[in-house]
């Protein structure tokens, strides 16, 4: 039995067979996969339960639950930051014009 893994080790596939074409696409015995960077792993048995994008596995820790990494946090543009500081000045005009500062 074998498991195609990508780069970062999430199991994309598992399958009786598996062959690199020559054009680095992973033939298996239900399709092809095209992943660039992708690892063929030869198992001798697969856990009940693993799923592809569901489970990783290394030969040194074996199969252990994918955890999708957190999204980054988008940084403000400099068009968002000057846009906020424009509201912010104006704010501050239309109070003191109110005499309220």
């Amino acid at each position: 039995m074998y498991i195609i893994t990508s780069a970062s080790n999430v199991i994309l596939a598992v399958t009786m067979t598996a062959t690199r074409n020559i054009y680095g696409n992973i033939e298996t015995s239900d399709g092809i996969v095209g992943v660039l960077n992708a690892n063929i792993l030869k198992v001798e048995t697969v856990p009940e339960g693993v799923a592809p994008f569901t489970y990783c596995y290394t030969p040194e820790k074996g199969f252990y639950p994918y955890v999708e990494p957190p999204e980054p946090v988008p940084e403000q543009s400099e068009n968002e930051l000057l846009m906020s500081y424009v509201i912010d000045v104006d704010y501050r005009v239309t109070m003191i014009e109110l005499g309220l500062v």
